[in-house]
């Protein structure tokens, strides 16, 4: 075998591994996106039965307060709640919308490594010793 029958071979070698490695790529995005939009999905049927049964609870709340305030005083409590909510909602949007989205995201996005089995055993040995004290 030659020199150049040997880079050749290398050469095959790598083009193959560099394969490998665009299609292993091709398949963990796959994977990544096919879990982003089963959330996304999961997360719409929720919010839609969610706000089906805001409405009726909505009508509900208003026809228990007309008994006591009159329909427009009624309607005009529950258009405070909401408004309320809605205020709420807007001074806590990081807490409530953003972070949980970013983690999210960034989980599915991000592979979190896995701990090694020594670290592992060292840490529970660390725990027991902290228990005994």
């Amino acid at each position: 075998m030659s020199v150049s029958t040997n880079n050749v071979s290398l050469f095959e070698s790598l083009r193959n591994l560099f394969k490998l490695y665009v299609a292993d790529a091709k398949l963990s995005m796959a994977q990544k996106l096919s879990h982003a939009l089963a959330a996304t999905a999961i997360l719409f049927a929720g919010a839609m039965l969610g706000l089906g049964a805001m409405l009726f609870l909505t009508f509900a709340l208003l026809l228990y307060l007309s008994k006591f305030l009159g329909l427009v005083y009624a309607s005009m409590a529950v258009a405070g709640i909401y408004a309320l909510l809605i205020a709420l909602i807007v001074m806590f949007r990081r807490i409530l919308v953003d972070d949980p989205i970013t983690r999210m995201v960034t989980s599915l996005m991000l592979d979190a490594p896995e701990p090694e089995a020594s670290e592992t055993s060292t840490s529970i040995t660390k725990t027991n010793e902290n228990e005994g004290n």
